[in-house]
């Protein structure tokens, strides 16, 4: 314990002694840690959550038919959303000027977007979160809207003709 003070002690003196020297350096690092941070490129994150429903049909079919479970739903839900026809019909719902280039610099864009884009899902599995990161705030906030709002109409449309199957089977 007095061997500890006594490095403490020491470790004082040292910076009292050296008191222009220590103010010195750090004037210097955090201005250039400031002008660091001045030039960096802004990036911004859009992200929404969606909640999901438990299907009405799966408890009927329950024993009758092979229902998924919830993590093989997850799974068709990343694979759908980061899909390039659902990011390219996102992309022509935005009018985006990527449209108008070649085939190869729209592939690499679709690329870099499916790679910027992130979908969590929560523990109980209730809902999930679909974001960007991207420097024009703008088209963050339209493409993550978008692309939600294609996902979920497909996927109405989708457990509107599930629903009818089931019915008829049933």
């Amino acid at each position: 314990m007095k061997d500890t003070l006594k490095q403490i002690l020491q470790f004082l003196q040292a910076v009292y002694r050296y008191k222009y020297l220590f103010v010195g350096v750090s004037l210097l690092v955090m201005t250039g840690i400031g002008v660091y941070s001045f030039t960096l490129p802004k990036v911004y994150r859009a992200d929404t959550t969606v909640f999901i429903e438990s299907n009405v049909i799966d408890e009927l079919v329950r024993g009758i038919a092979v229902t998924p479970n919830i993590e093989d739903r997850v799974r068709a839900l990343q694979s759908a959303m980061l899909s390039r026809d659902m990011i390219m019909k996102t992309l022509v719902a935005l009018d985006a000027e990527i449209l108008t280039r070649e085939t190869s610099a729209q592939q690499e864009y679709i690329l870099a977007l499916q790679k910027r884009t992130q979908i969590n899902v929560t523990r109980q599995m209730d809902r999930f979160t679909v974001s960007i990161e991207d420097r024009n705030p703008r088209f963050a906030q339209r493409f993550i809207n978008t692309l939600v709002g294609l996902y979920i109409e497909e996927n109405i449309s989708s457990a509107r003709e599930e629903t009818y199957g089931a019915n008829r089977f049933l």
